[in-house]
């Protein structure tokens, strides 16, 4: 296992799943569930195909995650305020993401351990963020 605090801190989106299963989000659930796998998958394994199928579900899932905000904007449920700080939490994890990368930092530092730190951090943000957005 190469990333070891990656993989238990993958166990986070299980509270995702749940939290969103509890509120009828039942295919935001399965992403998370899906997502929980994927990572688990990934983060043990670590190889080209298992980044590849991890980060298709993300893109799933933050898609899935999309049109409920969408939905929720649309029938009044929540405010533009509400969007505002999903926003501003979507343009922090692709600057730690994307910065990132580009520069070495975060998730993708040359220390191993730095890295994998940045990444469950990253993971914490994004579960965060989603359970926010189901109990809103």
């Amino acid at each position: 296992m190469k990333n070891k605090e990656c993989f238990y801190s993958s166990f986070i989106f299980l509270i995702n799943a749940i939290v969103a299963y509890n509120y009828k989000y039942y295919g935001f659930s399965l992403c998370f569930l899906l997502l929980v796998f994927s990572s688990l998958f990934h983060h043990y394994y670590y190889t080209d195909m298992t980044y590849q199928i991890d980060r298709i579900i993300i893109i799933i899932t933050f898609c899935c995650g999309a049109l409920i905000m969408y939905n929720r904007l649309m029938n009044k449920e929540i405010n533009y305020n509400d969007i505002l700080f999903f926003v501003v939490l979507i343009f922090i994890v692709a600057y730690m993401y994307i910065y990132g990368y580009y520069n070495n930092k975060y998730s993708f530092d040359t220390d191993h351990t730095t890295s994998c730190i940045w990444h469950s951090l990253l993971h914490i943000i994004v579960s965060t963020g989603n359970i926010i957005l189901v109990i809103l």
